[in-house]
């Protein structure tokens, strides 16, 4: 027997990863959905193997334990499991102090997880009709638009990830976007944009929607916080974190992080440490 609640859950997040795919950069694509993927099917396996915490019994009955429910300790386990598969899927960036790119890919899987979150409650008002959705379907407006004003196609941004401005100035030059500033400085040329400025604001609004949602929703089933607000505060948490990470690895200003060699001159004509004025 077909299960609607879970097919409408892998419709809504199916939709939102392609849709959220288009706007990445073309080189960022296939390792984005990459780690997406991972992520989201370490979720459904500890979700779904919790029981044989309580009861490795079940292992010998695959049938049963697939169909049983993992409830609330289960939804705990898949966000721990899909937190492990991330950084997992992050070592190397991590090992080698990466932090701007290991932030720029939470980001994305947030988006997409928020989307998806949106498109969930959007399938299930038009099925139920419950208010609640109406609020959940809400979450996606502003994930959605983070995704489109960020990203590869924006409004000003040719295909490759560039302003209007910025695609000008290669032609002059002859050099990809943000190779003039490098050169200035002494780095190599900037893998991209780590921080669009338009969708900090829009990433804290969705993550302000989805605790709205999810409080609405304990009033009614918990005494304390629901799993998802709990989840909605460690996902902000762990965003903070890296945010705070990149930022002060890579000299991060908001637009794009700038990563200085000893001894080499910042736009200002000084050098950094380990160099003379």
């Amino acid at each position: 027997m077909l299960n609607v609640d879970w097919l409408l859950l892998l419709l809504a997040f199916g939709v939102a990863g392609a849709v959220v795919a288009r706007a990445l950069p073309p080189a960022e694509r296939a390792r984005a959905t990459d780690v997406w993927t991972a992520v989201g099917l370490a979720a459904v396996v500890g979700w779904k193997l919790t029981p044989l915490l309580f009861h490795p019994g079940l292992l010998l009955d695959p049938l049963r334990l697939w169909l049983l429910q993992s409830g609330d300790v289960g939804l705990g386990v898949g966000g721990a499991s899909a937190a492990i598969a991330f950084f997992y899927m992050e070592r190397k960036a991590v090992r080698a102090g990466g932090w701007a790119s290991v932030f720029r890919s939470f980001r994305w899987l947030l988006v997409v997880a928020l989307a998806g979150y949106g498109l969930w409650g959007l399938f299930d008002a038009v099925r139920r009709g419950e208010a609640i959705s109406l609020v959940r379907a809400a979450v996606a407006v502003p994930a959605f638009w983070a995704a489109y004003r960020s990203g590869d196609r924006a409004p000003g941004r040719p295909a490759g990830g560039r302003t209007s401005a910025q695609a000008g100035e290669a032609e002059e030059t002859g050099a990809p976007p943000n190779d003039k500033e490098s050169s200035q400085n002494g780095a190599p040329p900037s893998a991209g944009s780590a921080a669009p400025p338009e969708m900090e604001p829009a990433i804290g609004l969705t993550l302000g929607l989805l605790l709205l949602a999810e409080s609405l929703e304990a009033v009614r089933l918990y005494a304390g916080l629901s799993p998802l607000q709990w989840a909605a505060v460690a996902a902000a948490g762990i965003y903070g974190g890296l945010y705070g990470l990149a930022r002060r690895g890579t000299g991060w200003t908001g637009g794009e992080s700038v990563s200085r060699s000893p001894g080499s001159a910042d736009p200002g004509g000084r050098r950094a440490s380990g160099g003379r004025v």
